[in-house]
Parts: C-alpha cells; structure tokens; sequence
C-alpha cells in the first residue's frame, strides 16, 4: 500500500481531489494520515455505493466554508 504522507509531502501539493475513493481507507487510513500533515479532507458517496470523490485541502491556506452537492 502507498504512504499517504510520503506522497503528498513528496508533491508539496495543497489541494489532493480522490476519484474512486473507498470510504473505509478514506475514514480509516486518509483522513488520520493527511490530519498529521495539516490537510481537511471531505468526502461524497456515490448512491449506494461505498466509495466516491474525496478533496483534501491544506488547512493553512484554505478555509473549509460549506459541503454543497450539486
């Protein structure tokens, strides 16, 4: 499995969009991981489907505002 920090300090990246992302390793590895590196993360799931399309920003340089789906 690939080391969340090692890839997003590698890219020094503020903003990481995830496509296809399972809600297990979302809740259970990505949000713990990218917490310790300053990053929010934010996550919505397909209909009936445990997975879907997470957005992690850098805390220190962006503001979480509101979760609107369109």
């Amino acid at each position: 499995m690939c080391n969340a920090s090692d890839l997003v300090s590698g890219y020094n990246s503020d903003i990481i969009c995830l496509q296809e992302c399972d809600t297990k390793v979302f809740e259970g590895d990505l949000v713990p991981a990218l917490s310790t590196l300053g990053f929010k993360g934010v996550m919505r799931e397909k209909g009936g489907v445990r997975e879907g399309s997470a957005i992690f920003f850098r805390e220190s340089k962006f503001r979480f505002r509101a979760l609107l789906f369109i």
